[in-house]
């Protein structure tokens, strides 16, 4: 297609198609119960609820658990108590400031934060003790509240429960409703919000909750220019040292303390500036893990671990992780679970510590050096020097209490500060006496080759792997994508005047310590920067444009399966 045509289409497309707020009504044969939903608040977990909506999920459900006074739940069974093949539970928003109210609504889960499906229930009262407290007691995620139908909740809470037995469960469950109006069916859960667009709206580029002329044009300008990979610069002299990357949060040590920095809004903050040293943070979702010298004796207890949950980054809730003897050291962290390196037997281990469940384990205590580990999921990978020199060893901790420790390079010389994204583990390498990075996948058991030279502080994520490079005789930053490890495809990231080093990666950004300006800053770069860029191949392109249109001329997604 001509590229001034394409403009002109866009030109002509300037009747804008809405997404505004969503509200959906449970009918039930007590009547009628309007809840508007919260999408800003809770993203993940109104899209969810509305994926079951829009597929006629809980048309013909029960609520089948009542407590009156605390809250009515439903979501599961049929009036069989027959339950329905739900959805992969989604991440637990519990921290977006909004509490357990009367007439909230909000997701029910196992005793795993993360475990949240289908099931929802209706706050009856207010149930503080049900909010967001900590990591360790996340809470329940509020995602929008009842604006017609109070009555009807209330009718419900009253009536008559008692214990039935469910199909296949050893024991029978209480509080289920035994009325003579009993089981409390939805009969139907619909959207009612007359302009309703999924509010993950693929054209919607400007995030105005709507599909307009502005969205074309943004995408016109991505068409034009291609939208080549973007580097971006902190303004101010930064003075980072030790640094870490999630997503967009960038945390660093910073004259002792931890700060962190949204590379999307561009928006910096405090995570602790105790008074005592705060050194090497790590970064796991919305956990800021470090090493803290705050309980500091000299031989006794050097350096503790210490973690805050930055969800509101305006007021972090700091938590000490491990406060043992002798010193904690090089902590990582993924999910709920936190490792370091641990000094308390005289000799460095690995520790593990899960905040879901207030529990630390051992990982790897050796007679010899365990060293810089690194978590992604339920692996722990470190280096180990129980040979003759340094190796990389890792273990599975999906049963913590019995970690399924192996072996991923033996290989002559050293090999050190090992990372992991998925099951892909990458370290430096010296094997043949010249420095290298090498990598192993543990899905497939295969090993390969990625780089060889001056090399230092590699980093991984996904398929992109980062590190600093001195081939041209002073610090770079090049990067590999390793989709298909037998061949490398090698790119540069930054090669400016001054040293760039300690590159760290996430999500398809990378950011580094940057000297160009003969000051220690923050840079980054976005290797797929395009905002048009709808079906994810960093390309705006035709496809794009055709979902761009589909969206504009039809909002509705109504997807034939959810899930």
């Amino acid at each position: 297609m001509n590229k001034l045509a394409f403009v002109a289409i866009c030109l002509l497309l300037v009747i804008p198609c809405q997404a505004g707020t969503v509200t959906v009504k449970l009918e039930t044969n007590f009547g009628d119960i309007s809840i508007v939903l919260l999408p800003e608040k809770a993203p993940v977990t109104v899209e969810n609820f509305l994926g079951y909506v829009e597929s006629e999920f809980y048309d013909g459900l029960i609520f089948h658990r009542i407590i009156p006074g605390f809250m009515i739940q439903g979501g599961e069974v049929d009036p069989n108590y027959e339950p329905r093949d739900v959805c992969e539970p989604i991440i637990n928003e519990s921290y977006n400031g909004l509490s357990n109210l009367r007439g909230t609504i909000a997701m029910a889960m196992t005793d795993q934060p993360d475990s949240a499906t289908s099931q929802f229930f209706i706050n009856h009262a207010n149930n503080l003790l049900l909010d967001w407290q900590s990591p360790t007691d996340a809470g329940y995620c509020v995602f929008g509240e009842v604006i017609e139908g109070i009555n009807v909740v209330d009718a419900i809470a009253t009536d008559p429960c008692g214990e039935v037995n469910f199909p296949g469960e050893p024991e029978p469950r209480e509080n289920v409703p035994i009325g003579p109006n009993s089981p409390i069916i939805i009969y139907a859960a619909t959207i009612i919000d007359s302009n309703h667009c999924w509010y993950n709206l693929a054209g919607d580029l400007d995030g105005d909750c709507q599909v307009d002329f502005a969205d074309f044009a943004l995408m016109a300008a991505d068409w034009l220019d291609r939208g080549s990979p973007q580097e971006f610069h902190k303004n101010e002299a930064t003075g980072i040292d030790t640094h870490g990357l999630w997503g967009d949060i960038f945390v660093w040590e910073e004259n002792d303390d931890i700060y962190s920095y949204n590379l999307s809004d561009e928006s910096g903050s405090a995570v602790c500036t105790e008074g005592h040293y705060q050194r090497t943070p790590a970064i796991g979702g919305h956990l800021v893990v470090w090493c803290d010298y705050r309980n500091y004796q000299p031989t006794t207890n050097p350096t503790d671990i210490y973690g805050a949950d930055i969800s509101n980054s305006n007021e972090p809730n700091e938590f000490a992780v491990c406060t043992a003897s002798k010193g904690q050291m090089d902590p990582a962290v993924d999910g709920n679970i936190v490792v370091w390196d641990d000094y308390r037997n005289s000799r460095h281990d690995i520790y593990g510590y899960d905040l879901s469940t207030e529990t630390e384990f051992p990982i790897c205590i050796k007679s010899s050096d365990q060293q810089q580990p690194d978590v992604s999921g339920n692996t722990v990978v470190w280096r180990d020097n129980r040979g003759d020199d340094y190796d990389i060893y890792g273990a599975d901790i999906t049963n913590p209490d019995e970690p399924n420790e192996f072996v991923i390079c033996e290989a002559n010389g050293d090999q050190k500060r090992p990372v992991i994204s998925g099951d892909i583990v990458v370290w430096e390498d010296n094997r043949d006496a010249n420095l290298a990075i090498y990598g192993y996948d543990l899905s497939t058991d295969v090993e390969f080759f990625i780089v060889s030279g001056e090399i230092a502080n590699c980093d991984i994520s996904g398929n992109i792997v980062v590190w600093q490079d001195n081939r041209d005789g002073e610090w770079d930053i090049y990067g590999a994508d390793i989709t298909n490890p037998n061949e490398p495809n090698e790119f540069v990231v930054s090669t400016a005047d001054g040293m760039q080093i300690q590159p760290v990666v996430s999500d398809g950004t990378i950011a580094w310590r940057d000297y160009r300006s003969l000051d220690n800053d923050l840079y980054w770069l976005r290797l797929c920067y395009l905002a048009c860029d709808l079906n994810g191949d960093c390309t705006v392109d035709i496809i794009d444009f055709s979902i761009l249109a589909s969206q504009w001329l039809d909002c509705n997604i109504d997807p034939a399966e959810f899930c």
